[in-house]
């Protein structure tokens, strides 16, 4: 038996798919329609993301540990928990970057 990956095949009229799929994930057609071509000429494998090159992350595994561990010491003074962190590590970043670095937690 192959693998449930590899069991899925797209539906044959996938338009009239789209308004619900719309809908439920909240982007626009032309992404969703983008998908179920993707879907179509590659199976579930071009449903997932490809490898992107970005700017490398500020912060580590091992600081963001370290963060987890501040923050849970005074779990309502993000900036005084981020001030201990930079004061510590050296490393500065933006307060929106320690926001979504908690958010991992």
């Amino acid at each position: 038996m192959a693998p449930f990956s590899q069991e899925l095949e797209p539906p044959r009229n996938p338009v009239r798919f789209i308004p619900q799929l719309v809908e439920v994930f909240g982007i626009g057609r032309d992404a969703i329609s983008a998908w179920l071509d993707a879907w179509a000429a590659q199976g579930l494998r071009g449903l997932q993301d490809e490898v992107r090159l970005g700017r490398p992350a500020v912060l580590t595994e091992g600081d963001l540990q370290e963060l987890k561990i501040l923050i849970d010491e005074n779990p309502h003074q993000l900036k005084m928990a981020v001030a201990q962190f930079e004061d510590k590590s050296g490393k500065k970043a933006e307060l929106i970057t320690y926001r979504r670095a908690i958010k991992k937690f």
